[in-house]
C-alpha cells in the first residue's frame, strides 16, 4: 500500500470519528451539560422534567400513566386543593407529605400548623405537621379528604404522593416503564 492510500485512509477514518464524536455530543448534549454543571442537583433535574399526567384514553379515565424520569422517579403534577404541584410519587412514603412551601400553594396556612408530628426522611427525622387535603387530582383520578402531613420548613425539597393516595386506588403497577395507577 502507497504512502498516499494510507494517508488518505488515515484522514477518512480521522474525520468520520471527529463526525461520531460531534453526533454523540449533539445527541447526549443535554446529559452532558448536566455533568458539567455542578449546580444541577437530583431535585433540580426532577423538577424540571415533572409534568401532567395523561390520562391513558382521551376523556375521563381512572387510569393514569406517569412515565419515568431520567433520575428513575416518577415525577408528575397534581391538582392539590386546586393548585397544580409537582410532586414525586413515593410507596415508601406513609403519607402524602407537602413542603412548607407548597403546602401555602395549596391553600394551607403552615404558619398555623402544630409541627409536633416527627418523620423519617432521607435527610433524616423531619418535624411534620397532620393535616387533610380536601381533594388531590391526577388525571382523571380524584381522591377527597386524603390524610397528608406538612414538612417543617427547608427540611423536604420535593412533595411525596404517598400511601395516603396510592392506597386508594384499585391498583398501582409498573409496565413498560410507566408507573400505570388505577381508580
Amino acid at each position: 500500500m502507497s504512502t498516499g492510500t494510507r494517508h488518505l485512509i488515515l484522514q477518512s477514518l480521522t474525520w468520520t470519528g471527529a463526525a461520531v464524536a460531534v453526533g454523540v455530543a449533539i445527541y447526549f448534549a443535554e446529559d452532558l451539560g448536566r455533568l458539567v454543571s455542578p449546580s444541577a442537583t437530583l431535585t433540580d433535574l426532577w423538577q424540571q422534567e415533572a409534568k401532567a399526567p395523561e390520562p391513558a384514553s382521551s376523556g375521563f379515565s381512572n387510569m393514569v400513566r406517569i412515565p419515568r424520569d431520567r433520575s428513575g422517579h416518577y415525577a408528575t403534577k397534581a391538582a392539590i386543593n386546586g393548585r397544580f404541584i409537582d410532586v414525586m410519587v413515593d410507596t415508601g412514603a406513609s403519607l402524602v407529605v407537602l413542603t412548607y412551601e407548597d403546602a401555602r400553594r395549596a391553600g394551607l396556612s403552615p404558619q398555623s400548623l402544630d409541627f409536633s408530628g416527627r418523620a423519617q426522611t432521607a435527610n433524616g427525622v423531619a418535624a411534620v405537621a397532620p393535616v387533610k387535603l380536601k381533594k388531590i387530582a391526577l388525571g382523571g383520578i380524584v381522591l377527597y379528604d386524603v390524610p397528608a402531613a406538612v414538612a417543617e420548613r427547608g427540611r423536604l425539597h420535593a412533595n411525596l404522593l404517598g400511601m395516603s393516595f396510592l392506597g386508594k386506588l384499585k391498583r398501582f403497577q409498573i409496565e413498560n416503564g410507566e408507573l400505570v395507577l388505577t381508580r
